[in-house]
């Protein structure tokens, strides 16, 4: 699965917030995240996020939660200066590579001076894509300006979810859970390959 996603400034306040991608198995019961008390879910992320109980300004990441070892957090740090900008979206992958291998991939603007690569070993198998803005925590998050997602590729017979009410492309149903917020600019089932616009708070 693949996701374009312009930089927009973040601020966890007392939590964190991020603008990612997941590719998630629910119901293994193999998997529990005891950071966050999430059972029977094992994913591998990747994306930006603000969490200032652990590190200032805005930084690439990614993470998994795997039965081997549960949930596992890599700081890739700050986001380097050439790839805020706004108007120019940078690509977030995760691809199967085969023997529970996910390559998880940030390609950012600096003619791909930026590249970074991480592998995660999870024996999951997906059953559900999500793509959005997260926020945990209860007071100061923030994003400066709308984060843009565009691109949107993922395989045939996943269930998909963005945003931060999760909307379900095949279905347009909406589950209120703001903040975060977003906008659709266009389904995929109106145009491929969809955009949306994701805000906090």
């Amino acid at each position: 699965m693949s996701a374009d996603i312009t930089y927009t400034d973040l601020n966890g306040g007392d939590g964190f917030v991020d603008n990612e991608i997941w590719l998630v198995q629910k119901g293994n019961q193999q998997c529990i995240d005891l950071v966050l008390n999430i059972p029977d879910e094992c994913w591998t992320e990747v994306g930006m996020i603000s969490e200032p109980a652990g590190f200032s300004g805005t930084h690439y990441f990614w993470a998994d939660n795997t039965p081997d070892t549960g949930f596992t957090f890599h700081d890739l740090g700050l986001v380097p200066p050439q790839d805020k900008d706004t108007q120019s979206p940078m690509g977030f992958f995760v691809t199967y590579d085969g023997q529970n291998t996910w390559q998880v991939a940030i390609v950012g603007l600096n003619q791909g001076s930026s590249l970074i690569f991480a592998y995660s070993n999870n024996s999951m198998i997906p059953n559900k894509l999500e793509m959005g803005q997260e926020l945990f925590g209860t007071n100061g998050a923030q994003s400066a300006n709308f984060a843009d997602y565009t691109e949107l590729t993922y395989y045939d017979g996943f269930v998909l979810h963005i945003g931060g009410p999760w909307i379900t492309t095949t279905t347009s149903s909406q589950n209120s859970d703001s903040p975060p917020f977003f906008t659709w600019i266009h389904l995929p089932s109106q145009q491929e390959p969809g955009e949306f616009h994701t805000k906090c708070c």
